[in-house]
């Protein structure tokens, strides 16, 4: 491939997660008005983040086999066609069935996005895929910024938040045609006479089960964490929700200059190395803003440290299940990043009613809880790690 196409390809999937991060982070400060308009609780609402990662569970567990046999642009063309309606029809739901319907749509194409455009990077760029992958995802959490900045500022001059979301619906339909100018790139697997026996290799090894764990608690807490902060915020310090939305943003900001700046560190350390570093950092962060509730300014910084500290965890991550399973990438990718799908399905929903009911304190606990499991588990397996980057693996 030239550098042309490879710098196009690029270009595309930075475009792409650019509005999957605005989209993802608008969520959070948008669920009270969302549930004003459905007739529900706030935690009830909080059922739209389930609906989002049910959906992109059910996706990321098909489209890893089919982005092995045909390529990324089936995959990517119906994630993008299913989130533009989605996020579209979310905009001017009045009920809580419709709202939580659109939200499985909008997750459908979500799944889809993000494990296409995963692989297509990890495939162009796979001698640098840890650096491609945090530049990519640098993209996510450069939109991940402007999301709920861009509410605050909707509610303050239109009393609403949900034009940001249409308006983002609309800038993944203009994608599309970018995304067909992409010539189609089958993998490995296309080739393989003996995928079957590949696939049961795949989902016997632990070491890949190990990385799906780590995904599943990765982005539950960074999801539940992320959507919840303005609520946290407004509820413990008492700010409005449009300056607690500006927090969720600062959050988003420290997150994507932690991306920014692993994909310079990717090309100087290892997997593991980037892993340690983040993970001890988070870790840290955590156990000041669960010591910090109710005091602004320390809250804060704990928040900042956290999405400084969470930024590369899991591009990573995916990088690493790539570069292990190389011949069938899709599958190994599938099954990681649908348990991540899981993780964001379920923890951000039990952090809604834990502080409903037991208070913004244990959301601070929860995340001590599932940043010292991610700890946990890369302890288990960074020797895997070590050898599989190495020498990958041809499962």
């Amino acid at each position: 491939m030239s550098q042309t196409d490879s710098k196009y390809i690029l270009i595309v999937a930075c475009a792409i997660f650019l509005c999957l991060g605005i989209s993802t982070a608008a969520i959070g400060p948008l669920l009270p008005e969302l549930a004003a308009n459905a007739g529900v609780s706030l935690a009830a609402m909080g059922a739209v983040f389930t609906a989002i990662f049910l959906g992109s569970t059910i996706t990321q567990l098909i489209a890893g086999p089919i982005y092995d046999r045909y390529g990324q642009r089936p995959v990517l063309l119906a994630g993008l066609i299913m989130i533009t309606i989605g996020l579209g029809g979310l905009a001017f739901s009045r009920s809580q069935m419709l709202v939580l319907s659109l939200a499985l749509l909008a997750g459908l194409g979500l799944g889809a996005v993000v494990l296409g455009n995963n692989l297509m990077i990890a495939r162009v760029f796979a001698e640098r895929s840890v650096s491609a992958l945090n530049l990519l995802n640098f993209f996510f959490g450069l939109g991940a910024i402007i999301g709920p900045a861009a509410v605050g500022f909707s509610l303050s001059f239109f009393n609403t938040g949900l034009p940001v979301i249409g308006i983002d619906a609309l800038a993944y339909f203009i994608t599309i045609p970018f995304v067909l100018r992409i010539k189609p790139m089958p993998s490995e697997a296309a080739k393989n006479t003996s995928a079957g026996s590949s696939f049961n290799l795949v989902m016997r090894m632990p070491f890949v089960w190990l990385l799906g764990f780590m995904a599943f608690c990765y982005v539950g807490i960074e999801t539940g964490l992320g959507g919840w902060i303005s609520t946290y915020i407004n509820q413990t310090a008492g700010l409005t929700l449009e300056i607690s939305a500006l927090v969720s943003s600062g959050f988003w900001l420290t997150f994507t200059i932690g991306r920014l700046v692993n994909a310079w560190l990717g090309m100087r350390l290892s997997p593991n190395q980037i892993l340690g570093i983040c993970l001890g950092g988070a870790l840290s962060g955590g156990v000041i803003f669960s010591l910090s509730t109710g005091l602004y300014i320390p809250s804060v910084v704990a928040l900042l440290l956290i999405g400084f500290s969470f930024g590369a965890i899991y591009p990573t991550v995916i990088a690493i299940t790539s570069t292990a399973f190389q011949a069938n990438s899709g599958m190994a990718v599938s099954v990681v990043s649908s348990l991540g799908s899981v993780g964001g399905m379920l923890i951000p929903l039990a952090m809604g009613y834990m502080i409903e009911s037991q208070g913004p304190v244990s959301c601070t606990w929860a995340t001590v809880l599932f940043v010292g499991l991610i700890l946990i588990l890369f302890l288990i397996s960074r020797s895997s790690i070590r050898k599989m980057t190495q020498a990958p693996a041809g499962a």
